[in-house]
């Protein structure tokens, strides 16, 4: 990377900024951190009113930036291949939780056209949110692993072994409730945990059915861990 022909002031963000590219066969990702606090400057630009939550604090990032440069280069680098950017999937989103320093997520192409921002975004199966917090994730991730509880319904139909249907649970159901763990545990809520923990009981009601009398003994007769122990004590310590 050379930085022949840009300001100063780019040569001291970059300085400041770190990044990670994350490749795949049809599309890249690009991750930059940047140092707010030395890197923002002020607004002196007259915007239409009223302003919008991330003009609140007066401060922008210059257009000399570093994501702004990967932006530039990729244009360059697809003419030069004879290909095109889909630009109505080039999407930008923040992840910040500084309430002093904030900045207009503005970046352009070269013919002036905007990035879309967005607040929440979709990453290997994981949802991501600007917050920093798990909220949608876990509602996600729930919702969908309820939605196969109707899979043991029909083998206990079929009168299937607990032993089979717990095999069943394990590989169609738990592993949705443990993707991408290390990501997102440590920033659970104990309204989250819970939420988690729930699909997992409601499995075992139906493996169980009469023989179910609490979630500490049905957890024993099947051989499963309470979901936040076996997150805490196994996957974590894997990883």
């Amino acid at each position: 990377m050379t930085t022949k022909g840009y300001s100063d002031f780019l040569i001291c963000s970059w300085a400041k900024s770190k990044s990670e590219k994350f490749n795949y066969i049809d599309e890249c990702r690009v991750a930059v951190s940047v140092s707010l606090k030395e890197c923002l400057v002020p607004d002196l630009e007259e915007r239409p009113k009223p302003a919008n939550f991330h003009e609140r604090t007066g401060q922008i990032l210059p257009y000399n930036n570093l994501l702004q440069y990967y932006i530039r280069d990729t244009e360059i680098f697809v003419v030069k291949n004879n290909m095109k950017i889909n630009k109505e999937k080039s999407k930008i989103m923040i992840f910040s939780a500084s309430k002093k320093y904030d900045f207009p997520p503005e970046f352009e192409f070269s013919d002036g056209s905007l990035l879309e921002v967005e607040n929440q975004y979709k990453l290997l199966g994981v949802i991501l949110s600007g917050d920093l917090k798990w909220y949608h994730n876990t509602n996600f991730i729930t919702k969908k692993a309820m939605k196969r509880i109707w899979i043991l319904r029909r083998l206990k139909k079929i009168r299937s072994s607990v032993k089979f249907m717990v095999e069943v649970y394990e590989k169609e159901i738990l592993s949705l409730l443990e993707q991408a763990v290390p990501v997102w545990h440590s920033g659970l809520t104990v309204i989250q945990e819970n939420a988690i923990e729930r699909v997992q009981k409601a499995a075992l009601y139906v493996i169980l059915d009469s023989n179910y009398n609490n979630y500490e003994n049905a957890c024993a007769i099947t051989g499963l861990t309470p979901l936040k122990q076996r997150r805490e004590k196994n996957l974590l310590k894997i990883c």
